[in-house]
């Protein structure tokens, strides 16, 4: 499995990728405790969010790739309305 450096405490748990006939399991993490984490370490929350982003979300790894379940709503969306 691959796993984000620095985000053990942040592991929720383990799926398998239903997109892969061989069920391959990828690690689930809570994206608000890796923003806990990183705040812990003296980065703000903006930051925290920001790096999260761009380096972990933003990053295809391929079918093993880890998953980020928010809890919490971080960022304001707007949808199309018709």
């Amino acid at each position: 499995m691959i796993k984000f450096d620095g985000y053990d405490d942040a592991v929720i748990g383990i799926t398998t990728n239903h997109w892969r006939d061989d069920g391959e399991k990828v690690l689930v993490y809570s994206g608000d405790k890796m923003v806990e984490l990183m705040m812990a370490e003296g980065s703000s929350q903006e930051d925290a969010l920001d790096h999260i982003a761009y380096n972990c979300e933003g990053g295809y790894l391929g079918p093993a790739t880890p998953i980020i379940v928010w809890l919490e709503p971080h960022w304001s969306y707007e949808f199309e309305q018709d």
